[in-house]
């Protein structure tokens, strides 16, 4: 390493795209250069897949072959062909699900990696003064490694929808991407026997294509739908998407192309209470799963929190961690809000950090941040007979089943005699590791009636429940949002 960067040897490795369809041929241009007028033998190049197999041995030399010279590089092209590119570039890390709690592998040799291997590496070798010189570029296309990937990518615009009683139809949008090529393929959705699926077929070459999907009547049980592309006489059904942040390198994120659509018996508001707004915080699918169910938001602004502006509505809600995410939600835009309040509208804060203070609330309160971990921690209902928990939809301890990853976090810790607390929650330790129960937790959702409306606060992971489709949480959501 030291006599490489002595001698100011680099070698670089480009392709022309980032993605590669898998199992096509792929060019690779290497660039071998040095700074130094030293003399150089024996320079070799080769490439090299994640399976560590070396694919290709560039043009050998000898002594007197071709060699850097300073600034004369030497440029070659590598060529790569199926069966050599077959191997998809996943992560080597998976789960079945998000409750499994920890990682699979997919070759236990690669435990404790940094990252999945990249997918092509290009070698280069000389020797000078009788030493051995190794070089090694990942292959990339500007500032990310390059990737083989299927030839087609699928994918639903959801992956869990609930479905009331009353709603006779599904809308499904399926979107399909080719790699490489603007290809048509042909889409279908695959449902259950007694579930009706229009159209059954669809050929696309990249535009989105919605489906209606029509259940049976009565009797719906869950169901999985499945999107299913064909190209060239090949299925597909899964799809994929860049992960990562900045320029640090990025991976592709696999899902299936299934969705699971589970029955709910569920009330929705009075159709003249259904003008709802939103102002988003940071990692939240509420407004998506609020529209699935024909309550679509108006998404906000917090230069749109003034009195005027919220005339206009029934409801405003305030998404996850907001004033974590809007420092200037403080002062005005929250005096807007009580004052909304006050003139008979219905204002619902979820899940905040500790940016929100007893400032930001209609009457003192304090948070410590508390969080309720285990998913299937009792709850129990203070005040059944609250609006809150009967309106339209009577909401029972059973609304809490089948919950994911976690109650809720936020939980308040004092707050004033003004409000009222509905729910009582709390983990229950474990005995055989010498953990205690946790203190009762009342602070979850509190709500409290403020002039001629109302402002509630929920600490609850609803937003983690909706868009997995968790019945109990639309029908406590759609509550907090009947004024």
């Amino acid at each position: 390493d030291a006599l490489v960067l002595a001698l100011g040897l680099t070698l670089d490795a480009t392709a022309p795209a980032q993605d590669i369809r898998a199992g096509s041929s792929a060019i690779v241009a290497t660039r071998f250069a040095e700074s130094a007028s030293a003399p150089l033998h024996d320079v070799k190049e080769g490439i090299e897949n994640s399976s560590g197999n070396g694919l290709v041995d560039g043009a050998s030399s000898d002594g007197e072959g071709p060699r850097p010279l300073p600034g004369q590089p030497l440029d070659r092209t590598l060529s790569l062909g199926s069966p050599e590119t077959d191997h998809i570039t996943r992560p080597y890390f998976f789960r079945d699900n998000i409750e499994q709690p920890v990682y699979k592998l997919s070759d236990p040799q690669l435990r404790g990696a940094a990252q999945t291997p990249p997918a092509l590496t290009v070698f280069a070798s000389a020797t000078y003064d009788g030493a051995l010189l190794n070089l090694a570029r990942i292959v990339h296309d500007g500032a990310q490694p390059v990737s083989f990937v299927p030839a087609l990518s699928v994918a639903l615009s959801s992956q869990a929808q609930i479905i009331g009683p009353a709603q006779r139809n599904v809308a499904v949008t399926a979107v399909t991407r080719e790699t490489g090529s603007s290809e048509r393929n042909d889409l279908t959705l695959k449902a259950p026997s007694d579930w009706h699926v229009r159209p059954p077929l669809a050929s696309t070459s990249g535009e989105p294509v919605g489906f209606t999907v029509t259940p049976p009547a009565t009797n719906r049980t869950i169901a999985t739908l499945t999107a299913s592309g064909r190209l060239n006489g090949q299925s597909y059904t899964e799809g994929f998407r860049p992960v990562g942040y900045g320029n640090l390198p990025r991976t592709n994120f696999y899902t299936p192309a299934t969705l699971r659509v589970v029955p709910v018996d569920l009330k929705l508001p009075p159709e003249n209470k259904r003008r709802i707004a939103y102002l988003p915080g940071t990692g939240d699918d509420v407004p998506a799963a609020l529209a699935s169910i024909g309550l679509t938001p108006k998404i906000l602004k917090v230069s749109d929190l003034t009195t005027d502006k919220l005339k206009a509505f029934d409801t405003i809600i305030l998404g996850v961690r907001t004033y974590n995410a809007h420092p200037d939600l403080h002062g005005a835009p929250t005096q807007a809000l009580l004052d909304f309040a006050h003139n008979g509208g219905n204002v619902v804060v979820q899940y905040q950090t500790p940016e929100f203070t007893a400032a930001d609330a209609p009457f003192p309160l304090t948070d410590h941040n508390e969080r309720v971990i285990d998913e299937t921690a009792p709850v129990k209902l203070l005040d059944p007979a609250s609006p809150l928990l009967s309106t339209p939809n009577k909401i029972a301890p059973a609304d809490f089943n089948n919950w994911i990853e976690e109650r809720g976090h936020g939980f308040l810790d004092t707050w004033d005699p003004h409000y009222t607390a509905l729910t009582e929650t709390h983990d229950p330790g474990e005995p055989t590791e010498h953990i205690l129960p946790q203190a009762p937790q009342r602070g979850g959702l509190i709500t409290v009636q403020l002039g001629k409306g109302h402002w509630t606060y929920c600490a609850f992971a609803l937003y983690r429940q909706l868009p997995e489709a968790v019945p109990g949480a639309f029908r406590l959501f759609v509550n907090l949002l009947n004024p």
